[in-house]
């Protein structure tokens, strides 16, 4: 499963996510993705404001913090005037928390099912 595709089931779970975390994450991640030298890339606030067409630099900068403070993203601020903010994009282990996920669900419905046939074998013994 793709990186996005692990994004976009997390997305319709969380109800924070509105259009502009959604615009700027995938502005974020395709700068991150062609210029990745390692786990930080530097972004450029004029650029990532174009890219995910949002108008407002205080819009970007609260969209960027939320991304960061929602774990989708690590979000480094200028650390001074001429340096460039910097971004981390965080993977997801989707695929593992399903197949728990699925393995839980499976033991619940073998305990229902054990229970319900123990319950069926007491009423149907009660009645003979």
């Amino acid at each position: 499963m793709s990186h996005l595709e692990q994004v976009n089931r997390l997305w319709r779970k969380d109800s924070r996510i509105l259009l502009e975390h959604i615009s700027l994450y995938y502005a974020l991640f395709t700068w991150w993705y062609c210029h990745r030298a390692g786990e930080k890339v530097a972004i450029s606030s004029e650029r990532m404001m174009q890219r995910s067409k949002i108008k407002s630099k205080e819009m970007y900068e609260e969209t960027l913090e939320e991304l960061d403070s929602y774990g989708y993203i690590t979000y480094t601020p200028s650390k001074g005037l001429g340096l460039p903010a910097t971004i981390a994009i965080h993977s997801f282990g989707l695929e593992t928390k399903v197949k728990e996920n699925t393995l839980e669900k499976q033991r619940e419905l073998i305990a229902k099912r054990v229970t319900r046939e123990a319950i069926f074998d007491w009423f149907i013994r009660s009645r003979a």
